[in-house]
């Protein structure tokens, strides 16, 4: 049975009232970086303030152990 090990990498997003900009560039950097060691990407979830507006972008990882 193949076991698996999990991580998260959490990306900051700037947000104003009308818009939510990321770092493509660092997220595609990062998540190549990760690849070249093994991890996979399984999901990614927007993490949000009290008033519902995008703070950081969260991607979670897994590799075979």
């Amino acid at each position: 049975m193949t076991r698996w090990e999990y991580t998260t990498v959490r990306f900051s997003v700037k947000s104003s009232t009308q818009s939510a900009d990321i770092d493509l560039n660092e997220v595609a950097q990062t998540l190549t970086d990760w690849g070249n060691d093994g991890w996979e990407l399984v999901s990614t979830e927007s993490l949000t303030g009290i008033q519902g507006q995008t703070m950081y972008l969260l991607a979670v990882m897994k590799r075979e152990r």
